[in-house]
């Protein structure tokens, strides 16, 4: 038996996904809320904010435009169809729906940069001036999701390689 098919391994995998998701959503909800009037919500949202305060991201709420906050709801979105997949029998179809939303959001954050620095707006990010720092920062950006991509390729491999449908 494979590790990867084990309940366990799966239900972790899922888990991790679901951050992902929220990862992905959180900007666009923050800014959903602010532009609809919903402070409050956005003050609470704020506590996972650097800083814990909501206000120096407004001016970077007003400078993503629409379609880059389309892109992390469709990162979201295959993200999910990959977590749901993990659940079925089709559970190797997870890895190029999770690679796709991965894609997607890469695309969102680096099109995000490239906007930020053209409007001239600092982006809002905790202090992280040493090495140490700067890998706690990328660990929900970039290492988290390259790790369970690579999970899921051992999976994907692994139903392929045995005939196992996709």
């Amino acid at each position: 038996m494979n590790v990867v098919d084990a309940i366990a391994v799966r239900a972790i995998l899922i888990f991790f996904i679901g951050l992902e998701v929220m990862s992905n959503l959180f900007a666009t909800i923050a800014t959903i809320a602010y532009k609809t009037g919903h402070l409050g919500f956005v003050g609470a949202m704020g506590g996972q904010m650097p800083g814990d305060d909501y206000r120096p991201f407004v001016p970077l709420m007003n400078a993503i435009p629409w379609w880059i906050h389309a892109l992390w709801v469709c990162a979201a979105l295959l993200y999910v169809v990959s977590a749901g997949l993990l659940v079925t029998q089709r559970r190797a179809g997870a890895f190029p729906a999770f690679l796709s939303g991965f894609g997607l959001a890469l695309i969102a954050k680096l099109s995000s940069g490239i906007i930020i620095a053209k409007t001239g707006l600092q982006p809002v990010v905790s202090p992280a001036g040493t090495i140490a720092g700067r890998l706690i920062q990328a660990i929900p950006e970039f290492i988290l999701p390259l790790a369970i991509a690579l999970v899921l390729f051992v999976l994907w491999r692994s139903r392929k390689s045995a005939g196992s449908p996709a």
